[in-house]
C-alpha cells in the first residue's frame, strides 16, 4: 500500500473517532463500576419506604464515621426515577444537601454519597470532557471503592480495624 493512502485512511480513522460521545469513551469503566455499587445495595441495609428519621439516623451514623459534620447535611426527598437517585450538592453557605428518592434508598447509597462529599469530589473542572474523565477515572472508583469496604466490615466484622 501507498504510504499516503495509509495516512489518509488514519486521518479518517481519527475523526471517526473524536466523534465518540464523552460517555461511550469512558463506558468500558462505568458499566462494571455501576455493577459494583448496584451489587453493594443489593446486600446492603436498606431504609424503609420514605422513613425520614430512619435515614436522617443513617446520614448521621456515616457522616460521623467519615469526620464530617452531619449538621450540615441536609436530606432532600425526590420521586425522581431518573438514575441511581442519590446526589451531593453544595449549597454555598458551607452546607451541603444529600438528594436521595423516597424508595429503594440503602445504607451504601449514602455511604457513596458522603464519600464523595468527604473527599470533596463535586468540585470538579466544569469543562465537560475534563469532568467525565476525573469523574469516572478517580472519584467514581473512590466511592465505589469505599462503599464496598464498609459493607465487606459490616458482613464480616473482623475486616475492621480496631
Amino acid at each position: 500500500m501507498d504510504l499516503e493512502i495509509i495516512v489518509g485512511e488514519m486521518a479518517m480513522n481519527a475523526r471517526k473517532l473524536s466523534r465518540i460521545p464523552p460517555a461511550l469513551a469512558v463506558a468500558p469503566l462505568a458499566l462494571p463500576l455501576a455493577g459494583v455499587s448496584h451489587l453493594c445495595d443489593y446486600f446492603s441495609e436498606k431504609i424503609p419506604f420514605g422513613d425520614i428519621q430512619y435515614m436522617e439516623r443513617v446520614k448521621m451514623e456515616e457522616a460521623q464515621k467519615l469526620g464530617l459534620n452531619p449538621e450540615l447535611i441536609y436530606l432532600a426527598l425526590t420521586d425522581e426515577k431518573k438514575g441511581r437517585g442519590t446526589a451531593i450538592i453544595e449549597n454555598g453557605d458551607g452546607s451541603y444537601t444529600l438528594r436521595t428518592q423516597t424508595q429503594g434508598t440503602t445504607r451504601s447509597d449514602l455511604r457513596h454519597e458522603l464519600y464523595h462529599l468527604y473527599k470533596g469530589h463535586f468540585r470538579l473542572p466544569k469543562i465537560p470532557i475534563i469532568k467525565d474523565l476525573i469523574y469516572y477515572f478517580w472519584a467514581e472508583p473512590q466511592a465505589v471503592g469505599y462503599e464496598v469496604r464498609c459493607l465487606l466490615q459490616d458482613k464480616f466484622p473482623r475486616l475492621r480495624k480496631n
